[in-house]
């Protein structure tokens, strides 16, 4: 199967979130996200300038290479530990599939969190919820290795 063209993904991106399936669970727009992360000290005007170009970099350089991968099939086994979080509500990367993804997992050690307010930006919709668990769960583990 060939990969989808990242301009058929932002069209469908853009669907999901006209019928209520986009990026945030709750009733909020990027940039009002991107205005309360000035309040953390180590983000500067200048990320807001380049988070754009930031994502179209990514998107760009990244995705091609991703589609072509079957991951739920031959990416597996990891000699590394693994942690996926996931927002109940994701539609952008379906939650259920990336919990079937994590099953199928052999790892030294793995995790999963489910971030039952969010939908694919839980890292924004619940800052609280996911920097306690990169605290307590995700830190402790990279310090070990």
């Amino acid at each position: 199967m060939q990969p989808y063209p990242i301009s058929s993904i932002i069209v469908e991106r853009g669907w999901l979130g006209k019928f209520g399936g986009g990026s945030f669970h709750k009733d909020v727009s990027l940039t009002e996200l991107m205005l309360r992360s000035y309040r953390a000290s180590e983000v500067t005007w200048y990320d807001g300038i380049t988070f754009k170009a930031g994502i179209d970099f990514s998107l760009d350089a990244l995705s091609p290479q991703i589609a072509k991968f079957d991951w739920i099939h031959t990416a597996t086994q990891f000699q590394v530990p693994v942690f996926i979080l996931a927002g109940r509500c994701d539609h952008n990367t379906d939650a259920t599939l990336s919990h079937e993804y994590f099953d199928k997992i052999r790892a030294p050690s793995k995790q999963f969190k489910w971030f039952e307010q969010s939908a694919h930006s839980p890292l924004f919709e619940e800052p609280a919820a996911f920097n306690a668990f990169m605290i307590h769960e995700v830190l402790p583990v990279a310090n070990a290795l």
